[in-house]
């Protein structure tokens, strides 16, 4: 969010493939998700979850280990 609102830069264009996610083993599913709430969250577009199915929790735990 701080990238987005420093830079102005759309960080959903940094897309699946971003490298701080790689580099930090988030799956690219995650990373786009965590792209959209940050661009949702600077531009106050939408306040719907990005994915409501998916339990962050369980996604948190599979990025850890």
């Amino acid at each position: 969010m701080l990238f987005q609102q420093i830079t102005g830069f759309d960080v959903r264009k940094m897309g699946n493939a971003e490298r701080a996610a790689v580099q930090l083993g988030i799956p690219a599913t995650v990373a786009v998700q965590l792209q959209q709430v940050a661009w949702q969250t600077v531009t106050q577009e939408n306040s719907a979850p990005v994915n409501q199915t998916l339990d962050p929790c369980t996604v948190s735990k599979r990025v850890l280990r």
